[in-house]
């Protein structure tokens, strides 16, 4: 479901193949069933496994909401206008309810990693090598009410943490289930948008939210700064509009909004059954 899921969030299109076995391409449009109904069946069906239940269902929270912020993500959203991009998925709302009534209050699940295992590739390419570099703007993040306090470095700490090679990586938390919510009350799927804000801001002692800033500043700030190093902020970007200052105008990202990542070269010479013009 975990492979699935990161699928659907990340990749343009899809070939489930290796260099000893090809296939067809997934397009876009299919990902829907082939990429995401596989990955929401895998987490239903663990939600009643007692070992792994609660971590099924957060992560069914997390796939139910990304199969339609996706969708929203690449048909041409409405910047001018935010209340156009929520989603509202019963389906992610009653899995994120359940796992707020059954976890600890600030409860993460992540991808650990140990010299008994693989070692984590990101962790030691941003916190080691310095290659790819955590963006300057969540960095420099400001809590739009409590301006003193980076927003971001709460979750930043957590991934600096450790061994270069061995730093867990954050899969889903209570702090999400919080957002789902607080975005389905603005999408007209009931809730309390404040409250589910506030239960968020309460983790890190923030002032609550009150109408300070608009309820789309608050949401897009909240995602922003509890869900970064996910694979989850680009589909964000796009359905609010959000252009980054590192962005060069001529590049993809802001000239075909939605685009995400294309199938490697590396895989596309090994299947004869894709078409190799663009390596």
């Amino acid at each position: 479901g975990l492979v699935y899921l990161m699928i659907g969030e990340t990749m343009e299109e899809f070939a489930f193949s290796d260099k000893a076995e090809e296939g067809p391409i997934v397009t876009s449009g299919e990902f829907r069933t082939t990429v995401f109904g596989p990955a929401i069946t895998a987490f239903t069906a663990a939600v009643d496994d007692p070992d792994i239940g609660l971590q099924a269902q957060a992560m069914l929270a997390r796939a139910a909401q990304a199969r339609e912020i996706r969708e929203v993500a690449k048909s041409n959203p409405n910047p001018d206008d935010p209340s156009e991009n929520y989603v509202s998925v019963p389906e992610a709302n009653a899995a994120a309810e359940a796992v707020l009534a059954a976890a600890d209050m600030d409860w993460y699940w992540e991808a650990t990693y140990s010299a008994a295992t693989i070692g984590n590739e990101m962790a030691n390419w941003i916190n080691s090598r310095g290659e790819p570099l955590v963006s300057p703007s969540l960095l420099e993040l400001a809590d739009p009410i409590d301006d003193d306090v980076l927003g971001a470095m709460p979750i930043i700490d957590r991934f600096r943490v450790g061994s270069d090679n061995f730093t867990p990586l954050t899969l889903t938390s209570t702090r999400q289930m919080h957002l789902i919510l607080a975005e389905a009350a603005l999408a007209g799927g009931g809730g309390d948008f404040a409250g589910s804000i506030n239960a968020v801001r309460e983790l890190d002692g923030l002032t609550p939210y009150s109408g300070q800033v608009t309820e789309h500043e608050m949401l897009d700030y909240s995602r922003r700064a509890n869900l970064p190093l996910q694979g989850q902020r680009l589909l964000d970007m796009y359905r609010f509009g959000v252009v980054d200052d590192l962005w060069l105008p001529n590049n993809t990202a802001p000239t075909a909004p939605g685009t995400l990542i294309p199938i490697s070269c590396v895989e596309i010479r090994a299947n004869s059954q894709l078409d190799n013009s663009p390596c």
